[in-house]
């Protein structure tokens, strides 16, 4: 296989042969380095975790898993403090060691059950 990139966007594409490269790629096609194409092959195999937007990062939980927190938030400092650290986030990602921390204290504080708990992380996973 042999891997050309895209002069103009980027794009990558692999031919079997030059003479394919030659009679189905574009003009723009330039050879891409070893390292470009180890690069480029091992960002393809990376699994890559969704990010939560917006209300999207509260629309992982139940209604009344919302409600349950923003009571929490009245009273208990360490749930106030995750719950405004999610809400100031520009997204949400299991990617980031926090959101697991942030989980594990609404099970502590039995905010969520053990089984929302992997529930909501399975949404959370690479697709």
């Amino acid at each position: 296989m042999i891997f050309f990139k895209s002069t103009s966007n980027g794009e990558v594409f692999a031919y079997e042969t030059l003479k394919d490269r030659n009679k189905y790629g574009s003009s723009d096609l330039v050879p891409m380095t070893p390292a470009e194409v180890e690069a480029h092959i091992k960002a393809a195999s990376t699994p890559v975790f969704p990010r939560f937007y917006g209300n999207e990062k509260l629309d992982l939980f139940t209604q009344a898993e919302q409600l349950a927190v923003v009571t929490a938030t009245m009273t208990d400092p360490q749930v106030k403090l995750m719950y405004d650290r999610l809400l100031g986030a520009a997204f949400l990602t299991y990617e980031d060691p926090e959101t697991e921390h942030g989980l594990q204290l609404l099970v502590a504080k039995e905010l969520l059950t053990p089984e929302r708990k992997a529930q909501i992380v399975s949404l959370m996973q690479p697709q």
